[in-house]
């Protein structure tokens, strides 16, 4: 099984947990690969364009099937974006946080929240409540 880890910028736990599970994996044999992006915490038009873009290349020339995981929201939105097309690979979200700030901005999460839901084979998150939302929001 290849994996391709999708990592937003991030440091302190987050990152801690992404690399031990490209440790953990590799040691298991898996054949792991971070994808060459990061996401970042805000949206910007371009870069996101420009990750789809760069995921959906690299699914598009895989020679073997792919595990996609993202790790956060963004990160599994946009990598559901780039799967269309490419259900010969699975897709796996795991879900980190909860969207807190303005009504518009938590409006945007439970919006990226669906498209992920509707895009993963399966979400994984780090609490109950945040599997309790990823599942009303139509989350396997």
């Amino acid at each position: 099984m290849r994996v391709l880890l999708v990592r937003p910028a991030a440091s302190g736990g987050l990152a801690a947990h992404v690399d031990q599970e490209l440790a953990l994996l590799s040691a298991a044999g898996r054949e792991v690969l971070e994808a060459p992006v990061r996401i970042r915490e805000r949206p910007d038009p371009v870069e996101d364009l420009r990750t789809v873009r760069t995921l959906r290349s690299m699914l598009r020339l895989a020679e073997a099937p792919v595990t996609l995981h993202a790790h956060g929201l963004r990160a599994g939105a946009l990598a559901a974006a780039a799967m269309p097309g490419h259900r010969r690979h699975r897709l796996v979200v795991t879900l980190h946080n909860r969207t807190i700030g303005s009504p518009t901005t938590r409006t945007v999460g439970a919006v990226l929240l669906r498209l992920l839901a509707r895009g993963a084979d399966t979400v994984l998150a780090v609490s109950p409540d945040l599997a309790d939302t990823a599942r009303a929001a139509g989350a396997r």
